[in-house]
Parts: structure tokens; C-alpha cells; sequence
């Protein structure tokens, strides 16, 4: 009898072992489940990050353009209001503006409307002043 517990108690142990092993195994079984729920859960994730930044990136390159159109839309305007102040023009504007403003106000007011002087410098009294004198020789304003 003993021959034979001595014989049981390595079968008992081996079938104990088997017991743990196949709980393990369950246990990782439940964990794989969830590794595997976890990871499709990312790749939707990903899966909808990736749509988003499409989406995203599209827009910006739409919102890119736009904005570089209204850039081009904004420097042909103001080119616009440059090429506008040709020599006759701008001699007219400011015989016109000599006769009730001084040539500093004058000055301020072209350099406001971003009129440059036919060398491309902003306007100053000085600039003003010979501007006149060119116009009409004989009108020597000194203020």
C-alpha cells in the first residue's frame, strides 16, 4: 500500500500541476481576449486619427490656398494704388491739396494713402516742398 501512495502522490502532483496550468492557461486565455479587444479598439482609433488628419490636412491646404489668394488679391491692390500715383496724377493731387493744407499735412496725408514719390520714399516736408517748387517756380511757400 505504501508502494502505491508513494506511486499516487507523483500522479496527484502531475494532475495538481495540470489543474494550475490549464487555470494559467484560462487566465492568459482572458488576457490575450483582452489584448486582442484592446488592439482592434487602437486600430479604430488609428483608423479614425488617420481619417481626421486627412480631413485636417485637406482643409489646411484649402485654408493655404485661400489665404495665399487673398494675398495675391492684396499686393495687386495696393500695386494697384502705386502704379495709381503716376507724374500727372500725383502733380494734380497735390497742386490741389497745396491751396488749403501746409506741406507737412501734405506729406502725412500721401504717406497715409501709402503714395511713395516717384523715387519709391515716403513723402516729407522737404520732399513736398520741392515738388511744389517744380510746379510752379515762381510759388516759394517756406513755412
Amino acid at each position: 500500500m505504501r508502494k502505491f501512495f508513494f506511486l499516487c502522490i507523483p500522479v496527484l502532483f502531475f494532475f495538481m500541476s495540470c489543474f494550475d496550468n490549464s487555470a494559467k492557461d484560462e487566465k492568459n486565455e482572458l488576457l490575450l481576449m483582452e489584448l486582442k479587444e484592446q488592439q482592434i479598439e487602437m486600430m479604430k482609433q488609428i483608423r479614425e486619427n488617420s481619417d481626421t488628419l486627412k480631413r485636417l490636412e485637406t482643409q489646411n491646404q484649402k485654408l493655404q490656398r485661400l489665404v495665399e489668394r487673398q494675398q495675391i488679391l492684396s499686393d495687386r491692390r495696393f500695386e494697384r494704388k502705386r502704379r495709381s500715383s503716376n507724374a500727372h496724377r500725383l502733380t494734380r493731387m497735390i497742386e490741389a491739396m497745396s491751396r488749403k493744407h501746409s506741406p507737412s499735412e501734405i506729406s502725412e496725408m500721401l504717406n497715409k494713402k501709402h503714395i511713395t514719390t516717384p523715387e519709391g520714399q515716403e513723402w516729407t516736408e522737404q520732399n513736398v516742398q520741392a515738388f511744389l517748387n517744380k510746379i510752379h517756380p515762381q510759388n516759394t511757400k517756406a513755412e
